[in-house]
Parts: structure tokens; C-alpha cells; sequence
């Protein structure tokens, strides 16, 4: 119930498609063992597996813009 309510969450945050559901779902649950938890005193679910604490620096807002970049040896000519 607390990944569904999430997800619901993020996509009506932002104007998305419903279609984006899998991957609001996966960012919930990433997101979820990253921050603090109750049950868990002080620490984060990910710290008891992995001995260190969780990077959360790469964290942007669900459905925000990005660029998708395209390797060099698969660009053609004139391509944006």
C-alpha cells in the first residue's frame, strides 16, 4: 500500500501518463531503502546490508527533464 500510494503521488504531482506507473513504482521502492525508517532506529534500511551509508545525491524530482545522450560511435552526421 505504501509503494502504490507513492507512486500515485508522483505521477499526479507532475502531469504523466499513467503508463509511467512500472517506473514510478521502482523509483518509490529505490527511494524508500534510502531514507530513514522508524522501525530501523537512526539508520536506513540499505545501511544494515551494505555496512555505508546511501548516496542520495543523484536524487532529482520524478519526472523532471533530462537529456539522453547518444555515444559518439553511434551519432551520424548532422544529428543533433
Amino acid at each position: 500500500m505504501t509503494l502504490k500510494g507513492m507512486m500515485k503521488c508522483m505521477l499526479h504531482a507532475r502531469p504523466l501518463p499513467p503508463k509511467l506507473w512500472v517506473k514510478a513504482i521502482n523509483y518509490a521502492y529505490y527511494n524508500q531503502k534510502r531514507i530513514p525508517h522508524k522501525l530501523v532506529k537512526g539508520i536506513t534500511p540499505f545501511e544494515p546490508l551494505t555496512w555505508r551509508k546511501p548516496n542520495v545525491t543523484h536524487f532529482r524530482v520524478f519526472g523532471s527533464c533530462t537529456w539522453a545522450r547518444t555515444p559518439f560511435d553511434k551519432k551520424k552526421d548532422m544529428e543533433p
